[in-house]
């Protein structure tokens, strides 16, 4: 018998064993099944040798001996059964079972925490939730739940692969036969390392399906619709409603959504966009979208409650305001930190978004309080993934207006980088626009944004 393999088993049985011995124990058993019933023969002499000597101190006398072959064990206990025995029975079933399976070393891990910033919450396979992980942290699969705006984790499976989560998001990570991926809602970034092709990694969420054997690729998710990017490789995509199938390749992108059974667009994305209004009711991704004229009709109301005009006159005031353009704003709804908004950036199906050295946002609200707003944006490297997250800071007195109204001006030189890493770039100049938020740190206070653009300054 090698040397090394019958040492590894005696310091195995002993319980002197280290992980690096352990490891490279478990190498040797799944690779050569004659080392395996070397394994079994050495365990059953070690507890053959202690029932003797168990034997010569109680008076018992029939050691326990477990006997295999190729397709078959059997077990046959004497009136003395030693732990040993029970080990090397033990091994030997999940060896025909599943091969090798070290139960006391717990679940398989599948990957580690690369990359960690802002307010996140793990929850294992076992139910059990975690909110303090750190960096070079080894998980099995589970859920990662990130709770603010400001947040992002990056996950690298063992064999490379990378997906980064950005701000509140929620994804279910696994790996049996094959990388499974659950995008409930928010913004993943996906580089994928070649996959076998008879199981591609799979990517779900509640509007489509994808397959993907190696590429790299940005998703965003909602409760029913799902924007992909794919800008290397390809990815098949599988509507969820009607069971349609694309094969998005580099450089384009396509949109799928419950209720719309339209025949997908696989749409080339050229276009680099530098100015955006948004449209404040489609790009909400956290807050609440109210009408001008919701609100008018809440005013009129009042007044005509309060007597201030006849409810005559608050209908043909209504009437009025209906045929102008329907226009609104979106309030911001409680967060885990706050009061928060928070709008994608959605130029033109197939532009690219990019901000350049004199790109300025404008941005138009109210708010009800003293309290500073904090205004943050999430940036991805053209054509490719997460580049990071930047922010800066509103001030009670840079604002104008007694009522709490605000209309601002930012160059792209007033955002700063959340953290500062090698990972991701340090200035927002050049790279693309994904999302940007409103946070004031107060639940008590109300937020609207009426108006978001972004401009070029004039030279």
């Amino acid at each position: 018998m090698n040397d090394e393999l019958k040492s590894l088993i005696r310091a195995y049985a002993d319980g002197t064993i280290d992980e690096s011995q352990f490891q490279k124990l478990d190498n040797i058993l799944k690779s050569d099944s004659d080392t395996r019933q070397v394994y079994l023969h050495e365990l059953n002499l070690i507890s053959a040798l202690e029932d003797i000597a168990i034997a010569e101190g109680a008076g018992v006398t029939q050691p326990s001996i477990v006997t295999t072959d190729q397709n078959k064990t059997t077990t046959r206990f004497g009136k003395a059964t030693s732990r040993w025995q029970l080990v090397a029975t033990a091994v030997v079933l999940a060896l025909m079972i599943s091969g090798v399976s070290w139960m006391l070393r717990g679940p398989k891990t599948i990957g580690s925490l690369s990359e960690l910033h802002g307010s996140m919450r793990w929850t294992g396979n076992n139910g059990e939730v975690v909110r303090d992980l750190a960096v070079g942290e080894r998980l099995s699969g589970g859920t990662i739940e990130l709770l603010t705006a400001d947040s992002w984790v990056v996950f690298r499976f063992n064999d490379g692969s990378t997906v980064t989560l950005s701000g509140e998001s929620e994804l279910t990570i696994s790996e049996q036969n094959r990388k499974e991926l659950h995008l409930r809602r928010g913004s993943l970034f996906a580089e994928v390392m070649p996959q076998p092709k008879h199981s591609p990694m799979a990517v779900l969420t509640p509007s489509a399906n994808l397959e993907v054997l190696g590429t790299q690729f940005n998703l965003q998710t909602e409760e029913a619709k799902s924007r992909l990017r794919v800008n290397e490789g390809l990815v098949s995509l599988q509507r969820v409603p009607d069971g349609e199938v694309i094969d998005v390749t580099a450089s384009h992108e396509v949109i799928t959504e419950l209720g719309d059974t339209s025949k997908l667009q696989l749409v080339p994305v050229v276009t680099e966009a530098e100015t955006w209004r948004s449209n404040l009711k489609s790009d909400v991704v956290h807050g609440k979208w109210i009408p001008k004229l919701w609100s008018l009709g809440q005013r009129l109301k009042d007044a005509v409650a309060q007597g201030e005009m006849t409810e005559t006159d608050a209908i043909a005031a209504y009437k009025k305001a209906a045929n102008l353009s329907d226009e609104g704003g979106v309030w911001a709804t409680p967060s885990s930190v706050g009061t928060l908004v928070v709008l994608s950036a959605s130029p033109s199906p197939g532009a690219k978004l990019q901000l350049g050295p004199r790109s300025v946002f404008r941005i138009r609200g109210r708010i009800t309080s003293t309290a500073d707003l904090e205004i943050g944006v999430s940036l991805v490297r053209p054509g490719s993934g997460f580049a990071g997250k930047f922010s800066t800071t509103l001030r009670d007195d840079q604002r104008q207006g007694d009522d709490g109204t605000f209309y601002i001006e930012l160059p792209v030189d007033a955002f700063r980088a959340l953290k500062s890493t090698t990972t991701f770039d340090k200035t927002a100049v050049g790279l693309e626009l994904a999302d940007i938020w409103f946070l004031v740190r107060d639940a008590n206070t109300k937020l609207e944004i009426i108006n978001v653009e972004l401009i070029e300054a004039e030279q």
